[in-house]
């Protein structure tokens, strides 16, 4: 599985008005009041004062979705998580009911316990059936869409959840500060140049996730406000709570965040002598928070006859403190690395800071180009590029993904400088506490999340939510550097996300093909063997239906391969990573051949053929 765990799991940015160069040299410095009062505003272009409108860029984004999503497979996905909902939808359709999600097992009679289930992580609730994906409210939703238009019609909902996305960091940037070019920015940053664009093309619950939790952020900031009425604030405050438990519903790291931004807002409101408004978000929040969460577990029990959500949130927090050296390797890997390896994560510390500090320097009035900053922009761009050499594969580094979010970083953690322009206007929530509150939550979720998925994603999936804040700040704050580096921070952007969007294009396609070549043999059990029990999942499009029984190692094949004898098969197939170790002999049965399946260059699986 380290293969396919390394190879396989493994655009247009609105740029903020360019400095106004004539200031500079008449006043010394860019912020100079008398420049200001002199210069000539620049005449905007007709397109940019219609996709300004965010209506029509909403629109525009979503264009981009599905004109994008042509270029994949529908029958290849972005993660192995994704072949579980496809399964689910397929058992939905040939039942003609949602019936617990019941993906069904066709070994249950020599494996009661579902140990060797096809499917990895398929559960059995109290009513017998057997439920792989645990996102209720995405299941519900994507069914409908599954039986009109197939795989393709359901992308509709992540395309939908990137463009919240994108709407949201535009209404939280103008919360924060009244630029209009800071916000168009964010709304493209977020929607186009970094890792929502990926999940917004696969049938996945990420964007929706994050879109439930970004805008919660934007209804904390609207509570936060000085003109704001006590009831407003109970409101906003409610509304946020819910979203942070409906974001719950899809992304178990939803509560951690929800807990430390509202945590940071109450205490900006504190140190604002504005007790009774901390003390009413922090209540309201609460409550919304139960309804979000309550309601959910409600759904889920109508639904899969048990609260599996709640489960797997328990299991989570059950790890806590468990393998701690592993989960802090794991955390710098989906902050910083290039790839899931040692070198991946120090190449990426280095791209990381290289950029940090030429950001901060170019943000100084009066900043030229010298020796210091040529050599920190080389060490910026060149562990990238060597990653781009190494070839096509996940980048899961969160600040590798999304270069804005080093800026909102450097530029978002000081003083003045992180409140937006917003100068001494109070009654604004600083971006300084939103970024405080992004960056304070990584160790949280870091102690948290799954242990042994920290490889096989884009972007650090499990904090999105900082890189979306970040992100926004960065878009707001980025004005005040120098165009040059501005513009090189929102090219690197680009560009990374153009090539984990070729990534995407060629594993999708990749494992299409793979599964359609896997569809042709004719075998009537199938034996998945590698480190993880991932495989299945990869090739559902073509192969769902098939009978697959998942292994981890040699003593669970034997007894997987006692299984198709019960079942009273004397033939099947051991699918493994390409160049695994194979026995001549197992359980009776004795190797006939094997085929090899490339599915990209570099990776392929082999099925080698048994029979009695």
């Amino acid at each position: 599985m380290e293969v396919v765990g390394s190879r396989l799991q493994q655009v247009t940015i609105t740029d903020a008005p360019d400095r106004d160069t004539s200031r500079e040299s008449a006043q010394g410095a860019p912020d100079a009041p008398g420049a200001a009062r002199s210069a000539q505003p620049r005449p905007v272009p007709a397109w940019r004062r219609v996709l300004g409108k965010p209506a029509v860029a909403t629109l525009a984004l979503l264009a981009l979705y599905v004109g994008l999503s042509f270029a994949n497979s529908p029958e290849g996905y972005l993660g192995t998580d994704t072949g579980g909902k496809v399964v689910t939808l397929q058992a939905i359709e040939t039942r003609g009911s949602v019936g617990h999600l019941d993906v069904g097992y066709w070994a249950e009679s020599w494996d009661p316990a579902g140990d060797l289930h096809g499917y990895w992580g398929t559960l059995q609730n109290d009513d017998g059936a057997w439920v792989q994906v645990t996102t209720v409210p995405l299941m519900l939703a994507a069914s409908p869409l599954w039986d009109a238009g197939g795989y393709r019609l359901t992308l509709v909902l992540p395309m939908l959840g990137g463009a919240l996305c994108a709407l949201a960091a535009r209404s939280l940037t103008r919360r924060l500060s009244g630029d209009e070019a800071a916000q168009e920015l964010a709304f493209w940053a977020t929607g186009l140049a970094g890792p929502v664009l990926l999940y917004a093309l696969d049938l996945w619950e990420h964007t929706l996730g994050l879109a439930a939790m970004a805008w919660a952020c934007v209804l904390l900031a609207a509570a936060a406000e000085g003109e704001t009425t006590a009831r407003r604030v109970v409101t906003f405050a409610a509304g946020a709570g819910l979203l942070w438990g409906v974001a719950f519903s899809m992304r178990t790291e939803a509560l951690l965040y929800g807990a430390f931004v509202t945590a940071a807002v109450c205490l900006w409101l504190a140190t604002r002598r504005r007790i009774g408004g901390a003390l009413l978000v922090g209540a309201a929040s609460a409550v919304g928070v139960a309804v979000g969460v309550v309601g959910n577990s409600m759904l889920e029990r109508a639904v899969l006859g048990g609260t599996l959500r709640a489960g797997r949130a328990s299991g989570t927090a059950g790890g806590f403190g468990t393998q701690p050296g592993t989960r802090l390797r794991e955390g710098l890997i989906t902050t910083f690395g290039l790839d899931a390896g040692t070198t991946g994560v120090v190449l990426g510390v280095v791209a990381v800071l290289a950029l940090g500090l030429l950001v901060r320097r170019a943000a100084k009035p009066g900043w030229k180009v010298d020796r210091p900053d040529v050599t920190l922009g080389a060490l910026a761009v060149v562990p990238v590029v060597l990653g781009f050499m190494s070839g096509l594969a996940f980048i899961p580094g969160m600040l590798i993904a999304s270069p804005l979010a080093v800026a909102g970083l450097v530029l978002g953690l000081g003083g003045r400088a992180a409140d937006g322009g917003a100068t001494n206007d109070r009654s604004r929530l600083p971006a300084r506490v939103l970024a405080l509150a992004a960056v304070a939550a990584l160790p949280a979720v870091w102690a948290f999340q799954y242990v042994g998925g920290a490889g096989p994603q884009w972007g650090g999936r499990y904090v999105l939510l900082s890189a979306f804040l970040l992100t926004v700040v960065g878009a707001l704050r980025l004005a005040s550097v120098d165009i040059v580096v501005r513009r090189i921070v929102v090219a690197a952007a680009v560009l990374v996300t153009a090539f984990g969007f070729t990534w995407m294009v060629v594993r999708t396609n990749g494992f299409a093909s793979a599964g359609h070549e896997l569809a042709a043999i004719d075998e009537p059990v199938l034996i998945a063997k590698d480190s993880a029990g991932f495989l299945p999942r990869e090739f559902v499009a073509e192969n769902g239906d098939r009978r697959w029984l998942a292994t981890l190692g040699n003593a669970e094949l034997e007894r997987a391969v006692d299984i198709v004898g019960q079942a009273g098969f004397r033939r099947f197939g051991l699918v493994v990573i390409a160049g695994s170790d194979t026995p001549d002999h197992v359980g009776g049965m004795h190797r006939v051949d094997t085929t090899r399946i490339e599915i990209v260059s570099g990776a392929s699986i082999d099925v080698v053929r048994y029979e009695r």
